[in-house]
């Protein structure tokens, strides 16, 4: 990183710039790796009614795979969230000139917290990119999860056909779970592929 403090068009990104320009470059790192895997994906498992499968076998493994991408969006997602809230704080927090015109008009601004007080006290042009932010951040983060979920199917079902003499018997109990093997006609297993 000490390059980044010797290149001369970037001396002066100093201070909470310097921190946005590196949320900035977090953001698009993270961009860059959901394109490169959202493309490698659809390339290497395809997409069939909308939906991309990973992995069909069995749960033991497709549970040791869910907890690994799992960790990977979170990370993600979080270096997303961070950059974001950091971005929000600097674009809200009063500039020297924000406050002194404040303090000329009798009025007091949150310094060093974030507060909804500021962005009314701000510069348009910054409230409408701390918004945006905010808009933007929250449903990615909470949606970012669902882009790996688990479908099980169980297609394996018993299905009995029983005597009318078992049905009645049934019905006239008041729920017992202990059949009587002489009442049941046939017993079919079904198994779908």
């Amino acid at each position: 990183m000490r390059w980044f403090y010797y290149h001369p068009k970037l001396q002066k990104i100093q201070g909470y710039h310097f921190g946005v320009l590196c949320c900035a470059v977090v953001s698009a790192a993270v961009l860059i790796i959901n394109l490169i895997l959202t493309i490698w994906g659809y390339k290497h498992y395809g997409v069939h009614d909308g939906l991309g499968t990973i992995y069909e076998g069995s749960c033991t493994q497709y549970k040791r795979l869910a907890i690994w991408l799992h960790l990977a969006i979170n990370i993600l997602s979080t270096l997303l969230l961070g950059a974001s809230n950091y971005t929000m704080q600097c674009l809200s927090s009063p500039t020297r000139q924000d406050i002194d015109k404040a303090h000329r008009q009798r009025i007091w601004l949150d310094n060093g917290t974030p507060s909804m007080k500021n962005l009314f006290r701000i510069s348009r042009l910054r409230m409408v990119q701390c918004w945006l932010i905010a808009i933007s951040s929250l449903p990615l983060h909470l949606m970012y999860n669902s882009a790996v979920f688990t479908t099980l199917f169980d297609r394996e079902y018993n299905a009995f056909l029983v005597s009318l003499i078992f049905s009645l018997a049934l019905h006239s109990m008041s729920v017992q779970y202990s059949l009587d093997p002489t009442l049941i006609g046939l017993i079919v297993k079904i198994r779908q592929p």
